[in-house]
């Protein structure tokens, strides 16, 4: 009996490595070198479907109209024609911050096609404590306001976003959740409200996140099937109307110099548009890669630890430890199983339990041979 017991008590150590680890910040760092490994070969939805248009304010539609900013008037003109051609939704990735008050303002020409649409979204930016809504505004006929927040990781790479933001409380869905709110409003239903319990959050008179989610998996396999053209192709009518009917628009600036580009996981920059977008093509399928709590990793890794543990001691019938095989198998394919309904769960701690285990086994016919070679 002793024997036993103390063959049980050896499963203890791992057990309590398996603990540290899901507390630790290594499982972060573990995360991200996971994601960027599986961002070069999984695919979460199907890139066939998407209803995505690109239209970029590049080099050459600035260098056409004659600099950077563009005048609002044509801001304006190009809501109109996505407007006769039946788009969906337009989400129009330009901060129009401040209003024009001037003589020569194009502002209301600007609203007035807003209006006219009825399904622009249009983002806020926030700066040293404050809000800054499109054009001075409460709101806007015809728009609706959205966050553009995409933060960056230590290391500069782009992985994740947070579908709700803003000052003190985060009111502000994000660009991308703003477009399917007016592109498919019931599926916006899924991704309504608060993820994180009110004290969990941090609210403060900063800002403040909600409802976080990694970006999909294979963003690079995305961009070459979504349809894009310059704004100076629209302008000059060079694009078939039909092209636009039905599809969430994203209009965005594509140039570096004016607006920074964000690095993923590949080594490639891509536009905040271009990430808005495909974040969008995700949520439109029913996909948000949401990663979970540190205690959902922790429990399945304590429970595969223990598993692995107990089928090692060799006074267990076969029959006990058949079901314990069974448990860790499921233990162990259950992180890849719930990928794909877009849950992430950690399989640092469940690596750091099993390892363990094995390094107790190895230590313990270690000291078992010492203990029978002769003096």
């Amino acid at each position: 009996m002793f024997v036993r017991l103390k063959q049980i008590a050896l499963i203890i150590p791992p057990l309590l490595f398996t603990l540290m680890a899901g507390l630790s910040s290594m499982t972060s760092w573990f995360d991200r070198l996971s994601y960027d490994a599986l961002s070069q070969h999984y695919q979460p939805f199907s890139l066939s479907a998407n209803q995505v248009v690109l239209i970029d304010i590049d080099e050459a539609s600035i260098r056409r109209l004659s600099g950077w900013p563009i005048e609002r008037g044509v801001h304006a003109k190009v809501i109109e024609h996505l407007t006769q051609a039946g788009a969906s939704s337009v989400t129009y990735n330009v901060a129009f911050v401040v209003p024009n008050t001037g003589r020569q303002s194009q502002d209301s020409r600007l609203l007035a096609a807003v209006k006219n649409n009825g399904r622009v979204v249009l983002p806020m930016l926030a700066e040293s404590g404050d809000e800054m809504l499109p054009l001075g505004l409460s709101q806007i006929d015809g728009a609706l306001f959205a966050h553009a927040d995409l933060p960056v990781d230590q290391d500069g790479v782009l992985r994740r976003n947070y579908l709700l933001a803003g000052i003190a409380y985060p009111r502000w869905p994000s660009l991308s959740l703003a477009t399917l709110k007016t592109f498919a409003p019931v599926k916006a239903d899924d991704y309504s409200g608060l993820r994180s319990p009110y004290l969990n959050i941090g609210f403060s008179k900063q800002w403040s996140r909600d409802f976080e989610v990694f970006l999909p998996l294979g963003i690079e396999r995305f961009l070459p099937q979504v349809r894009r053209f310059s704004l100076s192709e629209l302008l000059d009518d060079q694009i078939e109307p039909a092209l636009f009917k039905d599809k969430a628009i994203f209009v965005g600036i594509n140039n570096s110099t004016i607006e920074k580009k964000f690095q993923l996981t590949n080594g490639n920059s891509y536009s905040a548009t271009e990430v808005q977008a495909y974040l969008f093509s995700g949520l439109n399928q029913g996909y948000a890669l949401s990663p979970s709590l540190p205690v959902w990793a922790t429990s399945l890794a304590l429970v595969t630890t223990l598993s692995f543990g107990l089928i090692c001691l060799v006074f267990l019938p076969i029959w006990v430890k058949l079901l314990l095989v069974g448990v860790l198998g499921l233990g162990v394919v259950l992180p890849v199983l719930l990928l794909k309904l877009g849950f992430w769960i950690s399989y640092f701690p469940m690596l750091v339990g099993l390892m363990g285990v094995l390094l107790v086994l190895l230590l313990g016919k270690l000291i078992q041979q010492k203990q029978k070679s002769p003096a």
